[in-house]
């Protein structure tokens, strides 16, 4: 990376420039018994990079705040002094404060993903430092696709802080975290079936863009 960004300083002046390096998903290599990605959500697979460069505009640090993809288009859009578009004005927060170091404390909700897809497959909901994995049903992707053919428990609480690398499930105990997180994470999974049921037409995807989806195996 630091030989790519002095090309870049190189051949385009800094105060000008601005280069984000991120990921869409990390891959599983055996941490938890499988390989690749789509089939869990594990933190080696939702934790990805998140790097800023842009000597005119930001200082180097780092920063150990929980952000979201949906937050980089925002970020960049106010990075480089735009007006975020009509249709997409409500997508991520702006963490420029965050980037620039001038920020006390980033508001904290519950975050929300799932595996696969929201229709049926595994979800996730992480609050601080709990996070609840469920997989209602283990013959989607979860109890299959571990890489492995090994079948996995229906649902999973971590304590992240304690253990990081997500090795001690603490689902069977008694835990307020447990029936907070799975509360949000159904009615955000009822959320986003009604959602799919109402689809956008405003946001078809057109031909050309579809086919390249399919060849990269984004959809069917």
């Amino acid at each position: 990376l630091g030989r790519f960004l002095e090309q870049v300083r190189s051949f385009a002046g800094p105060e000008e420039t601005l280069v984000a390096l991120t990921a869409d998903h990390g891959e599983e290599i055996f941490e938890h018994g499988g390989v690749l990605h789509g089939f869990t959500l594990f933190e080696e697979m939702v934790r990805i990079p998140l790097v800023l460069w842009s000597p005119g505009r930001l200082q180097p640090g780092e920063v150990s705040a929980r952000t979201d993809t949906l937050d980089v288009h925002r970020t960049l859009v106010d990075l480089s002094h735009l007006t975020p578009p009509k249709n997409r004005p409500g997508v991520g927060r702006s963490l420029l404060a965050v980037a620039r170091g001038t920020y006390e404390t980033v508001e904290e909700d519950v975050r929300l993903a799932a595996a696969s897809s929201v229709k049926g497959g595994i979800y996730s909901a992480l609050f601080g430092r709990w996070k609840l994995v469920w997989a209602p049903r283990t013959g989607t992707g979860w109890g299959q696709g571990d890489g492995a053919g090994r079948s996995r428990d229906p649902e999973y609480l971590f304590d992240l802080e304690a253990d990081p690398k997500e090795t001690n499930n603490l689902a069977g105990q008694d835990n307020l975290a447990i029936a907070w997180l799975r509360s949000r994470l159904l009615a955000w999974i009822e959320h986003e079936r009604k959602s799919d049921a109402e689809p956008d037409k405003s946001q078809a995807v057109d031909p050309e863009t579809l086919n390249k989806l399919r060849a990269l195996g984004y959809v069917n």
